[in-house]
This record gives structure tokens, C-alpha cells and sequence, in this order.
């Protein structure tokens, strides 16, 4: 791989990037068409259910171009879906070598697509900034990989670790700046969850209505449905129901309540409390691909406890509150076992810092 080469996949990488808002479940994928060393098109995947980035690096170049080079973030897919397969209008094309930053985890894909360019005498190589590419697209890799969503836990705390005072009253910990970053971040997600005592106490929205981007699906966990419907939670508008996971112990008659409102109503039984890895696979089921957790306190600890978490977020106010309500009230690890975040970013946020990264446990 030249210079060049490295300088057209980080292009396309900048340009999948560009449609990080709205291509969920599908990838952010970057495409860049060279010839003689020059870009002569280039394109991304704009919106689910929209054209893939080859297609729309093609357009308008017609059909002649067995000199010119395609780099591309993601295998090109190989499945009829919402769209033809981009490896038809590449054959269709005339180009003869296709730079690959990765392969497509998705089963129905995983390696077809770099076998039909191979087969029709395409040169292609792949692995070119693989590491960018997949951090790209995590939460995409995971759910094509498992098809259990990826999940982000996210808190807003004080320096001492505080997510509320003693009253249970969090309003507003961290400073404005936190708060739209946070709204950037429901857009990124599938869904966001929360459990009852947030709805209760905050009566959040949970919406994007700072950014841009649309809002994510609500999940709630009430285990007792002391959640009313009159909740702001329950008046935002989005693609599908709000989902809310009970325990069976309530009556068919009052989940009724909440199904004949538009929720949908899903039920564990409550022997040993909501198994999170069970949940996670039953929104994997339903075509959630990431999940935000957004509180509170016992929420944390349950996905804590459970090792569900793909990446912490943390937004920390510089402040101390002395005493209140602690992010996590699990038993937690020894020293030797504590969990550790790889990869981590730390980041000035207005006033506060946001850390955050990867998950590890032990040293």
C-alpha cells in the first residue's frame, strides 16, 4: 500500500463519518473513486434505506473506468435489501481493483462480496486502516456479529462520584454543554433506557431536541409500573412504541393499561430481578443495534454487575457533594479485578470533563 492509498481510505473514513446520524442499522461506509492518483468520485451512505456509498460514488461516471480504483470502508455488500448490491454496480462499472478497509461481520455478507469482485478478475485488498474502520462502526459490528445491541452506560456525576443529592434531585449536575453532548449522543443510538425511578423523579424526555438527528426508541424497566402515562417519557413521538420491560407479578389487567396506550409491554419473571443479558437479546430481536443507558443508580448497577457494558461514558462536573446518591451501589470487584476503561478519551466539556472508553477487568 502506497502513501496515496492511505490518503483515499482516510477520505472515505471522513465521509462515512458524515452520515453517522442517520444510517443506523446499517454502517457508516465511505467510498472514494481515483484515477491516475486523483479522486474523480466520491460518496457515502447518507440515510438508511438510501443508496450505499459505492453507488453514490458512481454516479455520473458512467461505465468505462477499468483504470480507476475504488477504496471503500466496508465490504462492499453482496444482498438484495432496501437496495441492489453494491457489487453489481461495481462490476457494472468496468473498475479493476477495490481497496477494502474491512470485511462486513454480517453473516449474510462476511467475505461474499470480496469473492464476487475476486471472481470477476478485481484486484482487492483489504485491511487498509482496519482499525479505524472498526472503531468506526462498533456498535454495527457487534449487533451484526451477535445480534445483541451495543450498549453505551452513560452518567453525569460529581467529582466525589455523586449522581444525585440525598433527595434524589440531579437537576443539573453537569452544565449545558454536557447536556447537548448528551443529546448528540441519544441520536447515535437506537434506543435509549432508563428505569422507573428516573421517570419518576426526572421526568426526563429523552429526546434530541438540542441537535440534530431523531429521537431514539425509550425503553423503560418499571418493575412494578408505578410509572404514569402522563410521564413526558410517554408523550415523545418516535418510529416505533416505547417499549417497557414489568415483571409478571402485575395484574394482565393493569399491563393492559399500557398496551391499549401504545406501549409495549414486555414481561419477565421477577424470581431474581430482570436478567439484563436476556433483555439485551430480546431488543437484539426486535432490530435495536445500540442502546444507551442513561440511569439511574440501581440501572448502573445492574449492567455493571452483568458485564453488558461496550463503552462508559462519564460526564464529571468539578464539584464535590459530600454525600448523596453514588453512580453504582453494587458489591463491585476487589482491586485486582476493578474494572478499567482502554482506550479512553479524556475531553474539556464546557465546564466539565467527559471520560471515557473500553471496558477491562483486572490489571
Amino acid at each position: 500500500m502506497t502513501d496515496k492509498d492511505n490518503e483515499f481510505m482516510a477520505h472515505a473514513l471522513l465521509l462515512a463519518e458524515k452520515g453517522k446520524l442517520w444510517t443506523s442499522p446499517n454502517p457508516m461506509v465511505g467510498a472514494v473513486i481515483t484515477s491516475n492518483n486523483e479522486i474523480i468520485g466520491e460518496g457515502f451512505h447518507e440515510k438508511y434505506g438510501n443508496e450505499h456509498a459505492e453507488v453514490n460514488a458512481l454516479k455520473g461516471l458512467g461505465n468505462n473506468m477499468e483504470g480507476a480504483s475504488l477504496y471503500v470502508t466496508l465490504e462492499p455488500c453482496s444482498i438484495h435489501g432496501k437496495t441492489p448490491p453494491c457489487t453489481d454496480a461495481i462490476l457494472a462499472s468496468g473498475i479493476k481493483r477495490v481497496v477494502i478497509a474491512m470485511k462486513d461481520p454480517n453473516p449474510l455478507v462476511n467475505g461474499k462480496g470480496i469473492r464476487l469482485l475476486e471472481e470477476a478478475a478485481i484486484e482487492v485488498e483489504v485491511g487498509l486502516l482496519e482499525e479505524k474502520a472498526g472503531r468506526l462502526n462498533e456498535k454495527y459490528i457487534k449487533y451484526a456479529s451477535t445480534s445483541v445491541p451495543w450498549v453505551t452506560l452513560k452518567a453525569a456525576q460529581t467529582l466525589d462520584g455523586r449522581i444525585a443529592d440525598l433527595n434524589g434531585e440531579s437537576k443539573w449536575i453537569t452544565g449545558e454543554s454536557s447536556r447537548k453532548a448528551v443529546h448528540t449522543l441519544r441520536a447515535l443510538h437506537d434506543a435509549v433506557l432508563v428505569g422507573a425511578g428516573t421517570v419518576l423523579k426526572d421526568d426526563p424526555e429523552l429526546t434530541v431536541r438540542h441537535v440534530e438527528g431523531k429521537n431514539p426508541l425509550i425503553v423503560i424497566i418499571d418493575e412494578d409500573l408505578d410509572t404514569e402515562l402522563n410521564s413526558k417519557i410517554y408523550q415523545v413521538k418516535t418510529d416505533v412504541a416505547t417499549i417497557l420491560f414489568t415483571s409478571t407479578k402485575n395484574s394482565q389487567e393493569k399491563i393492559d393499561i399500557y398496551s391499549d396506550n401504545g406501549v409495549k409491554v414486555i414481561t419477565y419473571e421477577k424470581s431474581d430481578g430482570l436478567d439484563i443479558g436476556w433483555m439485551l437479546r430480546k431488543l437484539g430481536s426486535l432490530g435495536i443495534s445500540s442502546l444507551l443507558v442513561e440511569g439511574g443508580s440501581k440501572i448502573f448497577s445492574s449492567f455493571l454487575s452483568s458485564d453488558s457494558v461496550d463503552r462508559y461514558i462519564f460526564f464529571v462536573n468539578p464539584s464535590l457533594m459530600g454525600n448523596g446518591l453514588a453512580a453504582f451501589e453494587s458489591e463491585g470487584f476487589q482491586v485486582t479485578e476493578r474494572l478499567q476503561l482502554k482506550e479512553q478519551s479524556i475531553e474539556i466539556v464546557g465546564e466539565d470533563i467527559m471520560i471515557q472508553g473500553i471496558p477491562s477487568r483486572g490489571k
